[in-house]
């Protein structure tokens, strides 16, 4: 197994936190970035029951890691009749579900394509993957958009559709800040990544929140090509024949996890709560006001406000609907989908050791029987710790 050096022999010279900053400056500065293509698929999605795993040796097993990126390319299933179009969200819903095992076994990430989005997107203040349209540039031809990174075109009858996404999987909070890197150097243990291709991509009925296109007629996905890439810092610096970590990094854990929220009532608070021992990144929400296709308010008219409340109902904020896409729009250069609400505490994690009982409290103005929020959470935690902290809340 290889030696580590975390600075312990450093600690009465620096700080854990001195000594973090400086072990992770000198990893990214004398390492090799190295992307790798590790897995591949293609075939019909139905034949591995819509589920890809990854993990033994098609994971590379050195350096630090710190992402995967994932691209999908979809075929879809010609019509009979009707029609279909993509959905507001559309593309990013070709993964479903994406679930992401350390080698202790702790699950990272439980989540799905449309939030890994989100969390690339409020990283880079720009939504993930856009090109701008560049007008008079020094070239003679107008540039941006120009290569099919992203592309959705709906089946119609007799003629086959198809649909492209590209998926970060972070492992780190970026190559830039090692939050939660994960060093492979190690022998015996394995980590999982487990990809849902959706098994409901085009319906013809109920909610289109989380589907590729919606219409008339349903299609399926008839065949699809996975390729996985995984990134990691390899040639790690050495220290006395031990290699130089960032001790805080590598012993921290960051998370991607959803849970939906249901049973709201009209007029009331309705509390959804921080779990405790996390540093909150971001937490975000889609309400769908009825739970069906056309639930999704472009302005925020089914709700009254919504809150952040600390212990003894004290709010952090209390805004309106309108108010914070404002914020968003500001945060992001544009507006994203109908019904969502993210709330970004990059600068300034929640931490819930400190505030004590967090709650994020949503007062819906309409909500139908089958109303729902699906809440996606973004949060750091260190390892020592998770054992300790209760469960997230479970869907409800």
């Amino acid at each position: 197994m290889a030696t580590v050096d975390t600075g312990s022999t450093n600690s009465s010279r620096m700080t854990l936190e001195q000594y973090n900053a400086v072990a992770r400056a000198q990893l990214i500065k004398n390492s090799i970035l190295k992307k790798q293509l590790i897995y591949s698929f293609t075939g019909n999605p139905a034949t591995v029951n819509n589920i890809l795993n990854i993990s033994g040796q098609n994971v590379r097993m050195a350096g630090l890691l710190t992402r995967f990126i994932v691209d999908v390319t979809a075929t879809f299933a010609a019509l009979g009749g009707g029609a279909t179009a993509e959905t507001q969200i559309g593309r990013a819903n070709l993964l479903s579900n994406i679930q992401f095992t350390d080698l202790q076994n702790n699950q990272r990430h439980n989540t799905s394509g449309l939030h890994l989005g989100l969390a690339s997107t409020m990283k880079r203040h720009d939504p993930f993957g856009t090109a701008f349209t560049a007008g008079q540039s020094f070239t003679s031809k107008q540039i941006g958009a120009r290569v099919p990174l992203s592309t959705a075109t709906a089946p119609t009858v007799g003629v086959v559709g198809s649909a492209r996404c590209v998926y970060e999987i972070p492992v780190s909070i970026s190559n830039k800040d090692l939050t939660g890197a994960i060093f492979l150097g190690v022998y015996g243990a394995q980590l999982s990544l487990q990809l849902q291709i959706n098994p409901n991509p085009a319906p013809n009925a109920g909610d289109s929140t989380f589907a590729v296109f919606y219409g008339a007629t349903a299609s399926s996905i008839s065949s699809v090509t996975v390729n996985v890439y995984q990134e990691y810092y390899d040639q790690l610096p050495m220290n006395n024949g031990a290699y130089v970590l960032p001790p805080l990094d590598i012993s921290t854990v960051y998370q991607l996890t959803y849970t939906n929220f249901t049973n709201f009532t009209s007029g009331q608070d309705y509390y959804i709560p921080y779990a405790n021992y996390r540093k909150y990144l971001s937490q975000n929400f889609i309400y769908n006001n009825s739970g069906t296709d056309g639930g999704l308010s472009q302005d925020g008219s089914d709700i009254s406000y919504i809150a952040q409340v600390a212990a003894n109902f004290t709010n952090i904020f209390k805004v309106a609907p309108l108010e914070q896409k404002r914020v968003m729009r500001e945060q992001m250069m544009t507006d994203l989908y109908d019904g969502l609400y993210l709330f970004k505490t990059y600068e300034k994690p929640i931490d819930t050791q400190n505030y004590g009982n967090m709650q994020l409290d949503i007062n819906p103005i309409t909500a139908g029987a089958s109303s729902y929020a699906y809440v996606m959470s973004e949060f750091i935690a260190y390892q020592n710790q998770i054992s300790q902290a209760p469960s997230l809340p479970a869907n409800k």
